[in-house]
């Protein structure tokens, strides 16, 4: 049986998850493994063939630090990003980011019980602060639909850097908007990829690429869609 794991798109678990991956683990991955935002996408993989739904958090996380700077310092963001992140900490008592991390991790555990139906949940936060990190000079995100590739070996068949890649994995794109948005207005990220691993995706994904074109966050960065 497999098993569907769900993590952050963060471009410094790209290996880590490899080492996870054996062949027969589903990856969805958005800002900060939020499975609330991907409740559909999991609740259309769990009705397959999986054994172990496994949540994968971690350290010094970007979406975290997003939630933090819009509820401890007022820092404004779209209502978009509200509703599909941040609302869930509000009202919730944490006062660091490390222990907003730590909530983090108890409420994305409690949506993945909550919507299991009987699969044995578990979580495996990764402490990025054991790890060694290169900066890359640019970095770029990947929108892409869920499978069981390896990130290493998507990104040796599409030319790009697996160290400078943050991956975002849904069933549809109209789930992960938000977190493409994240990628683009807070990490920075100028440059979009959206990747059709087979020939079914190519129609598919270069429909969500036109849809995504025309988002106003969009403004000012660049697309492009790769067949695999």
């Amino acid at each position: 049986m497999d098993t569907l794991t769900i993590s952050c798109m963060d471009r410094r678990l790209n290996g880590i998850l490899d080492k996870e991956n054996d062949g027969s683990t589903i990856m969805l991955r958005n800002a900060g493994a939020n499975a609330s935002a991907l409740r559909d996408s999991i609740k259309d993989i769990i009705s397959g063939n999986i054994g172990k739904i496994k949540l994968m958090a971690h350290s010094d996380c970007g979406a975290m630090k997003v939630v933090h700077s819009a509820l401890k310092e007022g820092v404004k963001t779209s209502d978009y990003v509200y509703q599909n992140l941040v609302k869930q900490f509000d009202g919730k008592p944490f006062g660091t980011r490390k222990e907003l991390e730590e909530l983090n991790e108890k409420l994305q555990m409690e949506e993945l019980k909550a919507i299991s139906n009987g699969i044995e949940v578990e979580s495996n936060f990764v402490d990025l602060s054991k790890y060694h990190f290169e900066e890359p000079n640019a970095l770029i995100a990947v929108f892409t639909y869920h499978s069981t590739d390896k990130y290493e070996d998507l990104c040796k068949r599409a030319g790009l850097d697996t160290e400078a890649t943050y991956f975002i994995q849904a069933s549809s794109i109209e789930e992960v908007y938000s977190d493409i948005e994240i990628a683009v207005t807070k990490l920075s990220i100028k440059h979009i990829v959206l990747m059709a691993k087979k020939p079914s995706e190519y129609r598919p994904v270069y429909a969500d690429m036109q849809k995504l074109k025309m988002k106003e966050f969009m403004e000012g960065t660049t697309v492009q869609f790769i067949k695999l």
